[in-house]
Formats: C-alpha cells, sequence, structure tokens
C-alpha cells in the first residue's frame, strides 16, 4: 500500500497505522509512505505521537517500507513508530526513512520499541533514497523488480527518483526502469554446431563478448547483425566529460582483460550487415581495448556502423609503464588486431592515458597481415605516444600493414612530454606498410612536448629494410589553423602525396585535385 497525503488529527497518528492496540497482531510490509503528519495536540503528552508507519503500539512486524514526510509533533516522533506501548514485540527489518521535524532527522522509533530490527536504515536526505545513490543506501534488499531477474518484484527504482510500488507505477515509468538496472549478457542464441550466428540485442552482443572473455574463439564462426543496436541512450560527449554516465560498461570481445595472454582473442569474423552499434561506453585499465580487444590474423571485421560510443583506457596497465607496453592498445573497433577491416564508419570518442591510440585500431606488432579497407573514422582521439586518425601503432610489420580508401575527419592530439610520439592523421607510427587513396582532415594538436604532428605518418620507420610505399594521399589536417607536414620521415616510395587545402577537396570540381577512385 502507498499513502501519498496529509495527516491532521489530535493524537495517535501513522501513515499507514494510527494505534495498533496490545492485544493486536500486526504485520505490515511493502508499503511506501510519502507524507506530512501534524499533532493538533499541543500538549507533551502521550497522545501526541507520530510514527512514519503506526503512530502508537504495534505488536508485529514490519518488512520492506520506505517512509518519506514531514513531522510535527510537542511529543515524541519517529520515523516507523511514535511510541510503543510497554510490552509489545516489534520486528522490523529492510526499512528506510527520512521523517523530518523542522530541519532535523528524527529517530528510527523510540528507545526499547523494537525488539530487532535488521538493516532498518535512517537516511540524511531524501535525496539519499534515490536512483543509484538509494540502490547503493541498501535499497536492493527490497524486492525490486527487474524484467530478467525478478519480473514480479513490488518496487521499481529508477535514476534520479525515490523507490515506487509497481503496482501504481504508470508505464511510463516503467519504460524508465530498463535505463537503471544494468543489462543481463544473453547467450541463449550460441551452440555448438552452427558456424553462423545472428544478434539483434544489446543483451546478445553483451554475450559474445562473455563468450570470447571466457575462451571461445568463434575460430571458423560468422556473427552477423540482424538489427541495429544502441547500448546506452546519452551522449558520448557528456560521458566524456564524467556527466550522465551510462549504465552499461562494456567489455572488449576478446582479450578485454587486464592480461596480456592471447588465449582469448576473437578469431572469427563479424558483419554488421550494414547495421548501426551506438551508445558503446568503457573505461579500463586493461591491455586491449575497443569494441574487440584482441582479433585474430584470420578474421574479416565489415559492414558496421559505431557511432555515439566512447573508449577509454586509463592509467598504467598492470606492470606496464605509460610509454612502455608496445603492444598494447586502445582503437574504437579494436586495441590489437591484425584482420581485415572493411566498410566501417566510426565517430567514437578514443582517450588513452596510455601510448598506440587509434580512430579505428591501436597497434599491430607481429608481422602477420592488417588491412584497413574503405573506412572513415568521424571522431577524436586523445593519447599520450603514437596517436594516430586510423592506426596507432605498428611494428615488425614489413610491408603486411594496408591502408586503403580510408577517410579521416577527426581531432587527434596527444598529450605528452617526449621528443616523440606526435600524432599522425592516418598512423602514429608505422614500420613499414602500404598506404593508398587516403584523406585526412581535421584538427591535430601537441601539448606538453616538442614532437610535431602530421598529417599522414607521425613516425615512419624502416627498420630492417621494411619498406613504407604511399601513393594517392592527400592530408589537410590543420594545427593552430596552419596546414601540417604530412609525413615524419620518407617513405620508400611516394607517389602523388599531396599537402593542399581543405577546399580543394570540396565541390564537383574536387576531383580534378585528386586521382582517388
Amino acid at each position: 500500500c502507498w499513502f501519498n497525503g496529509r495527516v491532521k488529527v489530535t493524537s495517535w497518528m501513522g501513515g499507514i497505522v494510527g494505534f495498533a492496540y496490545t492485544n493486536s497482531t500486526t504485520n505490515i510490509s511493502d508499503c511506501l509512505v510519502t507524507a506530512d503528519f501534524k499533532a493538533t495536540d499541543t500538549s507533551t503528552s502521550v497522545y501526541a505521537t507520530v510514527g512514519g508507519v503506526s503512530g502508537r503500539g504495534v505488536l508485529g512486524n514490519i518488512t520492506s517500507c520506505v517512509v518519506i514526510g514531514i513531522v510535527e509533533s510537542n511529543y515524541s516522533q519517529g520515523g516507523l513508530i511514535g511510541n510503543a506501548m510497554t510490552g509489545n514485540t516489534v520486528k522490523a527489518k529492510n526499512c528506510f526513512h527520512v521523517m523530518t521535524k523542522g530541519t532535523a532527522i528524527q529517530s528510527a522509533c523510540l528507545s526499547g520499541a523494537m525488539s530487532s530490527s535488521i538493516n532498518v536504515k535512517q537516511l540524511p536526505s531524501v535525496d539519499a533514497l534515490k536512483g543509484t545513490t538509494g540502490y547503493s543506501n541498501h535499497l536492493y534488499v527490497l524486492d525490486v523488480y527487474d524484467a530478467d531477474t525478478n519480473p514480479d518484484g513490488k518496487w521499481v527504482v529508477i535514476k534520479d527518483e525515490i523507490p515506487e510500488l509497481r503496482a501504481f507505477t504508470t508505464k511510463e515509468y516503467m519504460d524508465q526502469v530498463k535505463e537503471f538496472y544494468p543489462l543481463i549478457p544473453d547467450i541463449s542464441w550460441y551452440n555448438d554446431t552452427d558456424t553462423t550466428f545472428i544478434i539483434d540485442t544489446p543483451e546478445e552482443l553483451y554475450g559474445l563478448a562473455q563468450l570470447c572473455n571466457e575462451g571461445n574463439t568463434f575460430v571458423g564462426k560468422t556473427i552477423k547483425l540482424g538489427a541495429d543496436i544502441t547500448v546506452n541512450n546519452g551522449k558520448a560527449t557528456d560521458w566524456a566529460e564524467g556527466k550522465n554516465l551510462p549504465r552499461n560498461m562494456w567489455t572488449p570481445i576478446g582479450g578485454g582483460t587486464d592480461s596480456k595472454t592471447s588465449d582469448r582473442m576473437f578469431k572469427g569474423n563479424f558483419d554488421g550487415q550494414g547495421h548501426m552499434i551506438s551508445g558503446v561506453y568503457t573505461k579500463l585499465s586493461a591491455y586491449y581495448v575497443g569494441l574487440f580487444g584482441y582479433i585474430d590474423s584470420n578474421s574479416t571485421i565489415e559492414n558496421f556502423k559505431l557511432t555515439n560510443s566512447y573508449f577509454e583506457k586509463v592509467g598504467a596497465t598492470s606492470g606496464v609503464s605509460i610509454n612502455g607496453a608496445e603492444n598494447d592498445g586502445i582503437g574504437s573497433i579494436a586495441g590489437h588486431a591484425a584482420a581485415t577491416f572493411k566498410s566501417i564508419y566510426s565517430d567514437a570518442i578514443v582517450v588513452s592515458a596510455a601510448r598506440n591510440a587509434g580512430g579505428f585500431v591501436g597497434s599491430i606488432t607481429s608481422a602477420t597481415a592488417l588491412k584497413i579497407q574503405n573506412c572513415w573514422f568521424n571522431g577524436k582521439v586523445t593519447g599520450t605516444c603514437w596517436t594516430g586518425g586510423i592506426l596507432g601503432f605498428a611494428k615488425n610489420t614489413g610491408s603486411n600493414v594496408t591502408l586503403e580508401d580510408c577517410l579521416v575527419t577527426a581531432d587527434l592530439a596527444c598529450n605528452t612530454t617526449l621528443t616523440y610520439g606526435a600524432p599522425g592523421g592516418l598512423a602514429g607510427r608505422s614500420t613499414g606498410g602500404t598506404f593508398t587513396s587516403c584523406v585526412t582532415a581535421g584538427t591535430i594538436s601537441v601539448t606538453g612536448g616538442t614532437a610535431a604532428p602530421y598529417g599522414l605518418i607521425s613516425n615512419i620507420n624502416m627498420t630492417g629494410g621494411k619498406p613504407v610505399n604511399m601513393s594517392n594521399c592527400y592530408n589537410t589536417m590543420t594545427s593552430k589553423g596552419s596546414l601540417v607536414a604530412n609525413n615524419g620521415g620518407t617513405p620508400t616510395s611516394a607517389n602523388n602525396i599531396q599537402q593542399i587545402q581543405s577546399d580543394k577537396l570540396k565541390g564537383q570540381n574536387a576531383y580534378l585535385n585528386t586521382v582517388l577512385d
């Protein structure tokens, strides 16, 4: 039951019961009181008693009740019971109250009124009952509704609201309940026999991550999206400022834990079939951070948009200094990968306190192939060392890194005290590789260090004779309003590599200034 009114009588006043006589057995459970109480008896006699649940005397149990209100009494008042009669046996469990007289918080009940109490909480303010704060104040011991785990629950709790009884809750209110509780991964779609699976919901996407991180590499299997998937509502730009943080934290698919072992890498294929994934949020101290953590060389990831998402790598990974781990990485699509990426769009925000941050892929550190084709990064990357619009850091790769027909329209930044490791429009650093028909646009900056940013590749490294070949690439990126140079270093071959004003790429005659396909 729920009382949401006002009580004004001379004496013995309660939110649910006024006076429970000694001979009665009273059981009150799952009741909400949001009311004000005024005892008109101006004397200080025992009659002028006010309680959030019972005014005077109760013999029995008070369980799972929430009380909020203002008390006006000259004698005694309590959040649950105003005054217990001598000899009563009263048991209270899982009850929460904020009862005020003026600005003073009243006691749970008068001294000696309870024969036993378990988890009876006097809270300092109404705000302490609301949303996630209330949940942390032990409201979880109420019988709280959850569509998946407790569909018969009597209470509902949503963000920024006090608990409410489900029996009186409007559909509009109930629609918000799911926004408060973290989703539960769904693995019911998977079996060991099939080789192709279609996932349609956020719960199934989280199930994919759970299965992979438990050791299922999906080798020889293909995952397809059957619908657009929204993991969280809200704005990634708010999350970047620590505001309105979402309910669902993402753990990357494959290697998304604080471990450098690759036994949980993703070895399957992922085909978005033109669908969109939005609202992904993660903030982890892990080696590999992204939609995917660690992807194997035989995988193909393709055909989807990643929008309104936020990925952050916090602190130094366990046992590794900020600038000391070459195979660490963060990217909106993958932290570390030696795979093929095709026809993917991302406008995610990528932030790293460590090195190797890329708009798409953080790092690759082996001679296995990484190929990124027909991809567009339209987001923001902020890192400390080796930051790139598509790729953060490539080492020991020879000619096995290929970027082809890629567009970067992004804001790239590097916060470092180093003399190297500045951002590059396409890649932070590449030891070998082939870069063909790519365009970079947007802004690029360095703070704290002396390293200069570059519009295409910040550091070209040909250690061991590994060639870097570039053709038909156009750099329009600016720093402090001025165009930045194409490359930090000289490629093995450079055919039609241009630093041009962005206006020359605009409009119907732009094709005259390029040899793009």
